[in-house]
């Protein structure tokens, strides 16, 4: 940071042998006319837990939400076939019984 003028740099770590996470942040500071570094270390362990535990309850809900909708539209075409093969069932039962009236007959 000093050989290179860069004023501030961030960086995070984590520790291998442990869940902790820490937000590194590295400034160069002039105190009494020298150049200082000021390392200022915080943990997110606990902030980046909780951050993945929303994104995971977001993807499930947004799941629940689709496999929902998806029931609703299934429900709904099944309601409109059946409605369409039951006027052609009676259609169908009406010409076997050979009792159209008259005019319809005349139409066809």
């Amino acid at each position: 940071m000093l050989r290179n003028g860069v004023a501030a740099f961030e960086a995070r770590y984590r520790d291998a042998n442990a869940s902790t996470l820490l937000h590194l942040r590295f400034e160069r500071a002039l105190h009494s006319g020298e150049s200082a570094i000021l390392v200022v270390a915080e943990d997110i362990s606990e902030h980046t837990r909780r951050e993945q535990e929303r994104v995971e309850v977001r993807e499930t809900l947004l799941q629940r939400e689709r496999l929902r909708v998806l029931g609703q539209l299934a429900a709904s075409i099944a309601h409109d076939l059946g409605n369409t093969l039951r006027g052609a069932s009676f259609q169908l039962t009406t010409i076997r019984q050979g009792s159209l009236p008259r005019e319809a007959g005349r139409r066809r």
